[in-house]
């Protein structure tokens, strides 16, 4: 949607009719209204779900042992 926003921005800029104008104002109008439905969504998802509030969880008393192996590219 961003692109699209730009690509039309940069077209109006480029070739001047005033209808590449009002398009602009329209997507990027789209892109508000995107955005914030999306931040809007997400907060209330957050909330339902007690994850927004939720108090952060305790520290792991020790780290977790390694289990992977790592290389170093020597000679083997």
């Amino acid at each position: 949607m961003g692109t699209c926003v730009t690509g039309a921005a940069a077209l109006a800029r480029h070739t001047g009719p005033a209808v590449y104008d009002g398009l602009c104002a329209v997507l990027y109008g789209a892109l508000v209204a995107a955005w914030l439905a999306a931040a809007a969504a997400g907060t209330v998802r957050g909330l339902v779900s007690g994850a927004l509030l939720a108090a952060p969880r305790p520290a792991p008393s020790a780290p977790r042992p390694a289990t992977g192996r790592t290389t170093s590219g020597a000679a083997r």
